[in-house]
């Protein structure tokens, strides 16, 4: 999701494969996508959306499960990056796709 803020072109980046990563190193092993789907309650194809970016807004009830699974906050999942320090980044989280789809989160 591209907005204007005082800072430039911004996005508004998921972060989930970096808490599954984050997760991974803590436990000593990998943990899959399946695994995290499983434990919050939605399907796998779900999460590889939410994963790269192809979601129109997360459910209240799903963000409070992914914050519950992670243990983490929701501004540990979604941030707001720059859009070139997004394009410079080696490896980049997917953004939210479609902001004209994109839900608000209350």
């Amino acid at each position: 999701m591209l907005y204007e803020s005082e800072h430039g072109e911004m996005t508004l980046k998921i972060r989930l494969r970096e808490l599954m990563d984050e997760k991974s190193k803590r436990q000593g092993r990998a943990i899959t996508q399946a695994e995290v789907a499983r434990a919050v309650g939605v399907d796998s194809g779900t999460l590889s959306r939410y994963a790269n970016g192809y979601v129109a807004g997360f459910k209240n009830d799903i963000l409070e499960r992914l914050m519950d699974y992670f243990q983490v906050e929701p501004g540990d999942i979604l941030v707001r990056e720059r859009e070139d320090d997004r394009t410079k980044s080696e490896h980049p989280s997917p953004a939210i796709s479609n902001p004209s789809r994109t839900a608000c989160l209350l």
